[in-house]
C-alpha cells in the first residue's frame, strides 16, 4: 500500500506535465495560424513600419517594406498598405501624407516596369526614385531646400534602396513554409535589421512612463544572448 502512493504521485505528475506540453503545443500552434498563415504578424510589422521615423526626418521603411511585399507576397500588397497606411497616420498628417505619395509613385513604377528581369536592381531603384522624389515635394513646399535637407532626402532614399535587399532576405523566413531552425550570418544579420526597424515603430508609446521600444529592445538583446549562449 505504501509503495504504490509514490507511483500514484508519479503518474499525477506525469499527466500533469502532459497536458502542459499539450497546452503549450496547441497554443504554438494558434498562434501560428493567426500570426503566420492569416498574415496578422506582417500586418503588424507594417503598421510599426508605417509610423518609424528615425532623426525626426527619414522614414525610408514603409516603402522599403510594401517593395518586399510586393516583390515576395504579391497577393498580400493591398493588406499590407492599409497597415502601412494606419501606422503612419498614427504618427503626424504630414508623416501620412509622404507615406501616401511615396505608395503611389512605387505602384505607378513596379506596374509600369513589371516585366523588369532584374527585379534585385529595379525594385531597389524604385524605391530610392519614389521615396527622394515625394521627399523632394514635401520640402519644396515649404520653401527653397538647404544642403542639409538634400543630405536628408538622398540618405533617405539610399536607405530605403537598401533595406529593401535586406528585407527580401528576412520577410521569407517569416513565413511558415520558410521556417530553419538554423540560418545563414547573413539571414541572422537582416533579422535583427528588421527586429531593429521594427522597434523604430514603437518609439514615443510609454506605458507608466516606461518607453516601449526600451524594453523590447532590452528583451531582444537578453532573448539573442539566450539563443547564443556563452562564448569561451
Amino acid at each position: 500500500m505504501m509503495d504504490s502512493i509514490p507511483n500514484l504521485e508519479t503518474k499525477i505528475f506525469s499527466a500533469r506535465r502532459r497536458s502542459l506540453a499539450n497546452i503549450r503545443k496547441n497554443m504554438s500552434n494558434s498562434l501560428k495560424v493567426i500570426l503566420l498563415e492569416k498574415g496578422w504578424l506582417l500586418f503588424i510589422v507594417g503598421l510599426l513600419l508605417g509610423r518609424a521615423v528615425i532623426l525626426s526626418a527619414i522614414s525610408p521603411f514603409a516603402v522599403a517594406f510594401l517593395a518586399t511585399i510586393w516583390t515576395v507576397h504579391t497577393r498580400k500588397s493591398m493588406y499590407i498598405i492599409l497597415a502601412i497606411l494606419l501606422g503612419s497616420f498614427s504618427q503626424s498628417i504630414t508623416h501620412s501624407v509622404f507615406i501616401i505619395l511615396a505608395i503611389l509613385l512605387f505602384l505607378i513604377l513596379a506596374n509600369l516596369f513589371k516585366n523588369i528581369h532584374n527585379r534585385q536592381i529595379g525594385i531597389p531603384l524604385f524605391v530610392f526614385i519614389s521615396t527622394v522624389s515625394s521627399r523632394l515635394f514635401m520640402y519644396s513646399m515649404t520653401g527653397v531646400l538647404s544642403s542639409y535637407e538634400w543630405m536628408l532626402l538622398l540618405v533617405e532614399g539610399i536607405l530605403g534602396a537598401v533595406l529593401v535587399l535586406i528585407f527580401m532576405q528576412s520577410i521569407p523566413l517569416l513565413s511558415l513554409g520558410r521556417y530553419k531552425p538554423s540560418l545563414k550570418n547573413e539571414e541572422i544579420v537582416c533579422i535583427i535589421i528588421l527586429i531593429a526597424s521594427i522597434l523604430t515603430g514603437t518609439i514615443g508609446w510609454e506605458l507608466y512612463g516606461v518607453g516601449i521600444e526600451q524594453v523590447f529592445s532590452r528583451y531582444f538583446v537578453l532573448l539573442l544572448a539566450l539563443v547564443g549562449g556563452a562564448y569561451f
